[in-house]
């Protein structure tokens, strides 16, 4: 990136910080925004599928009219004769395949339109996509907290932290006191995430797994991985958000993981529906296999009969 565009940048990201801090900038206000401009992104690049359908459309013919001129002595004779002699068969051959080809590249043509409606239709919908209703929170564990706050205390690096989930208590709020300027939050509910800025604290509104795609390589030093959203999810999901952390982490950074036993499920009617709806928690044993299938090293200390904290390193 040359200078210019990265202190540009630079100066942008400063004011857009300082702006969600004033709460100018609300949170469901940044993703409602973030929306929009993902709206308005060009979908049709010179090597977009309708160029490409356009350029095999234009290309597909097949012409058995062969030129037959030479410029050597008789040549043109002897084509001018295989040409009599084949011609009406490779005629109806090529009418064939000409015919085959057309009606293929209509086909194309018809279901690249349907996807492209369908990319419309799903570019207004938030980009923050959600797997469904979450009720219910996994009650605090003031244990498996400290033990989160030791952890990230003893870190290295001085890169940014994102604690996720983190409109159901006060872990946000106390990470910021003792990392100001650090610690950020990601929340998946708008009022939550809302409520959460007008008490100072920097959060971003969206899902997890979103988050996380559109974070950079190595851009963070340390996650804190807990709640509903994660924990009540298919395998897919949590496969998709261990693979997404280990990419953005950075080479030092470490990510801390807060889970549940799926017995943890009985204290909760409104977990156990949510549970039901998305996908339920997996044992501190499952855990373990998703972390090793993405990379990790991983150790856990158990809290209480439901509830675990598990280190992850790359």
């Amino acid at each position: 990136m040359e200078p210019q565009t990265s202190e540009l940048r630079g100066r942008l990201e400063r004011e857009v910080v300082k702006l969600r801090r004033s709460g100018v900038i609300p949170p469901s206000l940044e993703a409602k925004m973030t929306q929009a401009v993902n709206e308005l992104k060009p979908r049709l690049r010179f090597d977009s599928t309708k160029d490409r359908l356009f350029n095999v459309e234009a290309t597909s013919y097949i012409d058995t009219a062969v030129p037959t001129d030479s410029k050597r002595p008789g040549v043109t004779y002897v084509k001018r004769a295989i040409k009599a002699g084949v011609g009406w068969y490779l005629t109806y051959v090529t009418q064939q395949v000409n015919n085959f080809t057309f009606e293929t590249v209509g086909l194309l043509n018809a279901l690249e339109l349907r996807l492209s409606e369908q990319e419309l239709r799903l570019a207004k919908i938030a980009p923050q996509v959600s797997l469904g209703h979450t009720s219910g929170q996994f009650p605090a564990n003031i244990l498996a907290e400290q033990a989160v706050r030791a952890q990230l205390l003893d870190r290295q690096n001085e890169q940014p932290i994102l604690v996720t989930d983190a409109g159901g208590d006060r872990l946000l709020a106390e990470l910021t006191a003792l990392l100001p300027d650090l610690v950020y939050g990601q929340i998946e509910d708008s009022d939550l995430a809302d409520r959460s800025a007008k008490e100072g604290l920097d959060v971003r509104n969206s899902s997890l797994l979103w988050h996380l795609e559109h974070c950079a390589d190595g851009a963070l030093g340390a996650l804190v991985l807990r709640g509903t959203e994660l924990e009540c999810s298919p395998v897919w999901f949590k496969r998709g958000v261990l693979a997404e952390t280990r990419r953005v982490l950075a080479a030092d950074g470490v990510a801390v993981l807060i889970h549940h036993e799926p017995s943890a499920l009985a204290s909760s009617p409104e977990l156990s529906a949510t549970a039901a709806i998305r996908g339920e928690p997996i044992s501190v044993a499952a855990w373990a296999i998703l972390a090793d299938e993405a990379g990790f090293s991983s150790s856990t200390e158990t809290i209480d009969v439901d509830t675990a904290v598990t280190r992850l390193q790359r």
